[in-house]
């Protein structure tokens, strides 16, 4: 951007759907004033891919925010009826860790804590297995396998 304000796009960035993805993602971001109003915007991103669509790993500029909206997104209750996708949400956060900056920051802290509640509720689940069947019990080995290769 220029001093007026105006966007300066290269000729081959003109082009390219990422380069105009990372400019709407960067607008949306200059207009939410708070956390609450940026995770009302991409839980609606989230419901689009939740509807069918991959999510990609390698895509994400903020990945601190994003590990921390993906974790969020865990307890949303389309999420908590499809245990293959708290899976795969699991999976794309562990993802995002590894490339993540190791830097301290409010939503590194606030992605650990929801981590580890998760960690708790499935440990804690595990402790009744005798009244689970097969399926839910190999599902919350894994998820707690998952969400404990996460917080590594």
């Amino acid at each position: 951007m220029n001093d007026k304000g105006a966007l300066n796009v290269a000729p081959e960035d003109a082009q390219n759907p990422c380069f105009w993805s990372r400019v709407c993602l960067h607008n949306i971001a200059k207009l939410a004033k708070e956390a609450t109003t940026i995770r009302h915007v991409l839980e609606s991103l989230f419901r689009y891919f939740d509807n069918g669509f991959s999510r990609s790993p390698e895509q994400g500029q903020n990945k601190h925010f994003l590990l921390s909206t993906l974790i969020k997104h865990l307890d949303h209750k389309i999420v908590l009826k499809q245990p293959d996708m708290q899976l795969d949400i699991v999976e794309v956060t562990t993802y995002l860790a590894q490339l993540a900056k190791v830097e301290s920051s409010i939503a590194i802290i606030g992605a650990v804590s929801d981590v580890m509640r998760h960690l708790r509720k499935s440990i804690h689940c595990s402790l009744d297995d005798a009244n689970l069947g097969a399926d839910v019990i190999k599902w919350n080995r894994n998820f707690r396998e998952a969400m404990d290769k996460c917080l590594v």
